[in-house]
């Protein structure tokens, strides 16, 4: 059965409550840890106040959040999730023209906006006649336009056991309770849903600031990290400054990796071929709309180079000009739709 993010937070901290949920190590910098007993103290105490600003907003309300890649950062995530908000991760850099255009956008088709400010959380937006349906998050991304573009997961978020990690997660070498490191800005939509599902299973988070390849790989090792997630240019940037023993001590714990976002040069995917060996590393195809997903472990791609997989959970079409589906091996635009399991 499901439960609340809240009751597995909870759940958690009674189980492991000195075990470390968040581990901060920057380039420049102190290491500082957040234990599960800590996150499930602070993230209570921010979801009081989300709460009491949802109320004013008849219960509806998205928190937009300056996505750094901080430990405070997370604990706001959390916090929201255990209210029962939507969480909308903002660029921290991004100009205050665009940033108020989308805050209009959201208030426009969801309803107010919560902002948290130390202790306080202010309320913007007028209350829609019609409330919206619950959201666990909303996103946004260009997709092939360019044009700035909203995307709404619905809620509310909960917690299940029998689909926590998913297929697709487990498919990557993903384990519960394992030590994950992020490594993009967490107003992505990769580094954010993958934070979001690390704990909820009970995954020690390690984050760092900042993405500096040489950081990355001392950390990889010294906290012995089993899982990431990262793109093209952060697998180009580590493979730089990556010597044959750098690669091997840090890369013992590792149960797999998984790069998506954009096209990997072959160059680069065989480096990190060579550097951990194809069954660990995993390449994934995917839109923040979550319409359908592939996936291709470094094995298939080996024998099918340039391969993004198969799907999982997706219905695949090949269609021409006149969406008249094609035979195998002619070229012609990819449809794709999500496929539940039964």
């Amino acid at each position: 059965m499901p439960v609340s993010v809240s009751e597995r937070i909870t759940e958690i901290a009674e189980h492991q409550p000195d075990e470390a949920a968040i581990i901060s190590a920057p380039p420049h910098g102190r290491e500082s840890i957040i234990s599960w007993h800590e996150l499930e103290q602070r993230s209570r105490e921010r979801a009081h106040i989300l709460k009491k600003a949802a109320q004013s907003a008849a219960g509806i309300g998205v928190l937009h959040i300056p996505a750094f890649n901080t430990p405070a950062t997370i604990v706001d995530m959390v916090a929201a999730a255990r209210a029962g908000i939507a969480i909308l991760p903002v660029d921290p850099n991004l100009p205050k023209e665009p940033r108020a255009s989308l805050l209009r956008t959201i208030r426009k088709s969801y309803g107010p906006t919560i902002e948290l400010n130390g202790s306080e959380a202010k309320t913007e937006g007028q209350i829609k006649t019609r409330p919206p349906r619950p959201a666990k998050y909303i996103l946004t991304t260009g997709g092939t336009s360019g044009a700035a573009k909203v995307v709404v997961h619905p809620g509310p978020m909960t917690y299940d056991a029998r689909r926590t990690p998913s297929l697709l997660l487990r498919s990557t070498g993903w384990r519960s309770a394992q030590r994950q490191y992020i490594m993009g800005p967490l107003y992505h939509a990769g580094p954010f849903t993958y934070l979001l599902t690390g704990i909820l299973d009970a995954n020690t988070i390690v984050i760092s600031g900042h993405f500096e390849p040489t950081q990355v790989w001392k950390n990889i090792e010294r906290y012995g990290v089993n899982w990431f997630q990262f793109t093209p240019t952060h697998m180009a940037r580590l493979a730089e400054v990556c010597r044959p023993d750098t690669a091997k001590a840090g890369c013992r714990t590792i149960k797999g990796i998984l790069h998506s976002a954009a096209a990997c040069p072959h160059r680069t995917k065989r480096e990190w071929l060579n550097l951990i060996g194809p069954e660990r590393i995993y390449e994934l195809y995917a839109t923040t709309e979550d319409i359908g997903c592939t996936l291709a472990s470094g094995t298939e791609w080996l024998k099918r180079p340039g391969t993004v997989g198969r799907g999982i959970f997706t219905q695949i079409r090949i269609l021409d000009e006149d969406l008249r589906q094609l035979r195998p091996g002619q070229i012609g635009r990819i449809f794709m739709r999500k496929a539940l399991p039964s």
